[in-house]
């Protein structure tokens, strides 16, 4: 599974909105894998944790359990297996 591909066409729209919405300079994109002292400390400066699922491989993410566990907001495409109204 290349993640790296999956993620360009995802992270080159958040680029776009981000500029689109002049919010360019309250928004960070790292193009790399981090260790986990790395993600909690990300996830613990955040504000808002954005989540968006490219593929079913992805339901069981991490990071998203991470920001929950921290107590952030958080912004996710619709799970797989969740009720219309979630």
């Amino acid at each position: 599974m290349n993640y790296e591909h999956e993620a360009k066409p995802i992270a080159s729209a958040s680029r776009l909105s981000s500029r689109k919405n002049k919010l360019q300079n309250n928004v960070i994109f790292h193009n790399r894998f981090v260790d986990l002292k790395e993600l909690t400390e990300f996830i613990g400066a955040a504000d808002l944790y954005v989540h968006s699922l490219s593929e079913q491989a992805q339901i069981t993410s991490g990071t998203l359990a991470y920001a929950f566990a921290a107590g952030k907001a958080v912004i996710s495409t619709r799970r797989i297996g969740m009720p219309p109204n979630c």
